[in-house]
Protein backbone atom coordinates (compact mmCIF):
# COMPACT_ATOMS: atom_id res chain seq x y z
CA UNK A 1 0.00 0.00 0.00
CA UNK A 2 1.37 3.52 -0.97
CA UNK A 3 -0.30 6.75 1.05
CA UNK A 4 0.90 9.96 -0.23
CA UNK A 5 -1.22 13.51 1.31
CA UNK A 6 0.24 16.57 -0.41
CA UNK A 7 -1.23 19.92 -0.20
CA UNK A 8 -0.21 21.88 -2.90
CA UNK A 9 -1.33 25.38 -1.40
CA UNK A 10 -3.47 26.99 1.40
CA UNK A 11 -6.68 25.67 -0.51
CA UNK A 12 -5.00 22.68 -2.43
CA UNK A 13 -4.58 18.82 -1.39
CA UNK A 14 -4.11 15.69 -3.28
CA UNK A 15 -5.00 12.05 -1.59
CA UNK A 16 -3.85 9.14 -3.01
CA UNK A 17 -4.07 5.56 -1.34
CA UNK A 18 -3.00 2.55 -3.73
CA UNK A 19 -3.30 -1.08 -2.81
CA UNK A 20 -1.54 -3.02 -5.42
CA UNK A 21 -3.37 -6.21 -4.92
CA UNK A 22 -6.12 -8.44 -7.37
CA UNK A 23 -8.50 -5.68 -5.81
CA UNK A 24 -6.20 -2.90 -5.89
CA UNK A 25 -7.68 0.21 -5.65
CA UNK A 26 -7.12 4.43 -6.37
CA UNK A 27 -8.08 6.94 -4.69
CA UNK A 28 -7.49 10.73 -5.73
CA UNK A 29 -8.83 13.92 -4.30
CA UNK A 30 -7.59 16.78 -5.95
CA UNK A 31 -8.91 20.01 -4.14
CA UNK A 32 -7.86 22.59 -7.24
CA UNK A 33 -9.22 25.84 -5.78
CA UNK A 34 -11.98 27.13 -3.49
CA UNK A 35 -14.60 25.52 -5.59
CA UNK A 36 -12.92 23.07 -7.85
CA UNK A 37 -12.91 19.44 -6.69
CA UNK A 38 -12.12 16.02 -8.25
CA UNK A 39 -12.62 12.95 -6.46
CA UNK A 40 -12.09 9.50 -8.57
CA UNK A 41 -11.91 5.96 -7.43
CA UNK A 42 -10.63 3.23 -9.30
CA UNK A 43 -11.33 -0.47 -8.48
CA UNK A 44 -9.09 -2.32 -10.76
CA UNK A 45 -11.21 -5.55 -11.00
CA UNK A 46 -13.14 -7.34 -12.93
CA UNK A 47 -16.16 -5.80 -11.38
CA UNK A 48 -13.92 -2.39 -11.85
CA UNK A 49 -15.41 0.62 -10.97
CA UNK A 50 -14.79 4.76 -11.66
CA UNK A 51 -16.75 6.89 -9.74
CA UNK A 52 -15.66 11.00 -10.52
CA UNK A 53 -17.43 14.03 -9.05
CA UNK A 54 -16.08 17.18 -10.72
CA UNK A 55 -17.38 20.39 -9.12
CA UNK A 56 -16.03 23.27 -11.82
CA UNK A 57 -17.74 26.24 -10.01
CA UNK A 58 -20.10 26.84 -7.41
CA UNK A 59 -22.86 25.98 -9.52
CA UNK A 60 -21.59 23.65 -11.64
CA UNK A 61 -20.84 19.97 -11.14
CA UNK A 62 -20.31 16.59 -13.45
CA UNK A 63 -20.64 13.28 -11.69
CA UNK A 64 -20.00 9.84 -13.72
CA UNK A 65 -20.09 6.45 -12.73
CA UNK A 66 -19.13 3.47 -14.81
CA UNK A 67 -19.05 0.21 -13.62
CA UNK A 68 -16.91 -2.29 -16.28
CA UNK A 69 -18.98 -5.01 -15.71
CA UNK A 70 -21.51 -7.20 -17.90
CA UNK A 71 -24.42 -5.06 -15.76
CA UNK A 72 -21.94 -1.80 -16.42
CA UNK A 73 -23.73 1.60 -16.10
CA UNK A 74 -23.00 5.06 -16.75
CA UNK A 75 -24.84 7.89 -15.00
CA UNK A 76 -23.26 11.25 -15.69
CA UNK A 77 -25.01 14.47 -13.85
CA UNK A 78 -24.16 18.02 -15.24
CA UNK A 79 -25.87 20.81 -13.65
CA UNK A 80 -25.02 24.41 -15.47
CA UNK A 81 -26.17 26.61 -14.13
CA UNK A 82 -28.85 27.77 -11.01
CA UNK A 83 -31.62 25.58 -12.57
CA UNK A 84 -30.58 24.18 -15.85
CA UNK A 85 -29.73 20.05 -15.28
CA UNK A 86 -28.94 17.70 -17.69
CA UNK A 87 -28.90 13.32 -16.61
CA UNK A 88 -28.14 11.05 -18.70
CA UNK A 89 -28.42 7.40 -17.54
CA UNK A 90 -27.38 4.29 -19.63
CA UNK A 91 -27.43 0.77 -17.68
CA UNK A 92 -27.04 -2.03 -19.69
CA UNK A 93 -29.45 -3.76 -17.42
CA UNK A 94 -33.35 -3.88 -16.48
CA UNK A 95 -32.35 -2.37 -12.92
CA UNK A 96 -33.80 1.20 -12.24
CA UNK A 97 -32.46 5.08 -11.83
CA UNK A 98 -33.21 8.10 -9.80
CA UNK A 99 -32.00 11.29 -10.17
CA UNK A 100 -33.80 13.87 -8.10
CA UNK A 101 -32.73 17.66 -8.33
CA UNK A 102 -33.94 19.07 -4.63
CA UNK A 103 -33.44 22.85 -5.39
CA UNK A 104 -32.09 26.02 -6.81
CA UNK A 105 -28.32 24.48 -5.15
CA UNK A 106 -29.42 21.12 -4.36
CA UNK A 107 -28.50 18.31 -6.10
CA UNK A 108 -29.22 14.17 -5.26
CA UNK A 109 -27.83 11.67 -7.90
CA UNK A 110 -28.62 7.98 -7.47
CA UNK A 111 -27.66 5.30 -9.30
CA UNK A 112 -27.89 1.61 -7.34
CA UNK A 113 -27.57 -1.19 -9.20
CA UNK A 114 -28.80 -4.13 -7.07
CA UNK A 115 -26.92 -7.46 -8.91
CA UNK A 116 -24.80 -9.67 -7.16
CA UNK A 117 -22.02 -7.01 -7.69
CA UNK A 118 -24.35 -4.07 -6.57
CA UNK A 119 -23.59 -0.16 -6.43
CA UNK A 120 -24.54 2.90 -4.94
CA UNK A 121 -23.26 6.18 -6.00
CA UNK A 122 -24.51 8.95 -4.32
CA UNK A 123 -23.98 12.62 -5.17
CA UNK A 124 -25.01 15.50 -3.36
CA UNK A 125 -24.58 19.34 -2.92
CA UNK A 126 -25.95 21.29 -0.43
CA UNK A 127 -24.55 23.92 -1.05
CA UNK A 128 -22.44 26.43 -3.78
CA UNK A 129 -19.76 25.08 -1.46
CA UNK A 130 -20.57 21.91 0.01
CA UNK A 131 -20.60 18.23 -1.93
CA UNK A 132 -20.71 14.71 -0.81
CA UNK A 133 -19.60 11.29 -2.86
CA UNK A 134 -20.36 8.43 -1.47
CA UNK A 135 -19.67 5.65 -3.78
CA UNK A 136 -20.11 1.92 -2.24
CA UNK A 137 -19.37 -1.32 -3.84
CA UNK A 138 -21.29 -4.07 -1.23
CA UNK A 139 -19.12 -7.16 -2.91
CA UNK A 140 -16.81 -9.26 -0.88
CA UNK A 141 -14.67 -6.96 -1.72
CA UNK A 142 -16.56 -4.12 -1.00
CA UNK A 143 -15.44 -0.49 -0.76
CA UNK A 144 -16.61 2.59 0.00
CA UNK A 145 -15.43 6.09 -1.01
CA UNK A 146 -16.68 9.65 1.01
CA UNK A 147 -15.30 13.11 -0.15
CA UNK A 148 -16.99 15.64 1.98
CA UNK A 149 -15.99 19.24 1.25
CA UNK A 150 -17.83 20.69 4.29
CA UNK A 151 -16.43 24.41 3.93
CA UNK A 152 -14.01 26.26 1.82
CA UNK A 153 -11.00 25.05 2.85
CA UNK A 154 -12.10 21.63 4.91
CA UNK A 155 -12.32 18.61 3.15
CA UNK A 156 -12.55 14.96 4.10
CA UNK A 157 -11.53 11.85 2.03
CA UNK A 158 -12.36 8.19 3.55
CA UNK A 159 -11.68 5.33 1.34
CA UNK A 160 -12.44 1.97 3.05
CA UNK A 161 -11.69 -1.62 1.50
CA UNK A 162 -13.58 -4.29 3.99
CA UNK A 163 -12.24 -7.04 1.89
CA UNK A 164 -9.57 -9.44 3.23
CA UNK A 165 -6.73 -6.54 1.93
CA UNK A 166 -9.09 -3.78 3.86
CA UNK A 167 -7.12 -0.78 4.07
CA UNK A 168 -8.09 2.97 5.55
CA UNK A 169 -7.23 6.28 4.57
CA UNK A 170 -8.12 9.60 6.27
CA UNK A 171 -7.30 13.12 4.84
CA UNK A 172 -8.69 15.58 6.94
CA UNK A 173 -7.71 19.13 6.46
CA UNK A 174 -10.06 21.78 8.75
CA UNK A 175 -8.07 25.03 7.95
CA UNK A 176 -6.48 26.52 5.22
CA UNK A 177 -3.25 25.57 7.42
CA UNK A 178 -4.02 21.81 7.57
Amino acid sequence: MVVVADMVSDKGIVVVADMASDKGMVVVADMASDKGMVVGADMASDKGMVVVADMASDKGMVVGADMASDKGMVVVADMANDKGMVVVADMASDKGMVADMAGDKGMVVVADMVGDKGMVVVADMVGDKGMVVVADMVSDKGMVVVADMVSDKGMVVVADMVGDKGMVVVADIISSHG
